[in-house]
């Protein structure tokens, strides 16, 4: 009877966290979900080695906006979304799918 009091009471002081903290409880357990890219770069990269390009927004998991490129050759590349030469990549593609 004493381990299932315990039990419960663990049960509710979790349940009565996660709501305070807006986090699914996944992330409190395990930090499933994180930022893909632990560094980035804002060199020039040579588009015609690029196969394709992902933009992740911001989320509760990763609080910034990431650039990855892909190569041909399978290399992820994460780049700076605040360089100027990504930003107009962005743009063509944006406008080119439009």
């Amino acid at each position: 009877m004493k381990g299932l009091t315990v039990a419960v009471t663990l049960g509710l002081l979790i349940s009565s966290i996660v709501p305070l903290q807006g986090l699914p409880i996944e992330s409190l357990v395990v930090n499933l979900r994180k930022c893909k890219c632990a560094k980035k770069t804002s060199s020039v990269f040579d588009l015609a080695y690029l196969k394709s390009v992902r933009v992740l927004s911001p989320s509760v998991y990763c609080r910034r906006k990431e650039i990855i490129l892909l190569t041909k050759k399978d290399r992820k590349i994460c780049v700076d979304p605040n360089a100027p030469w990504v930003q107009e990549l962005i743009k063509g593609l944006t406008q080119r799918q439009s």
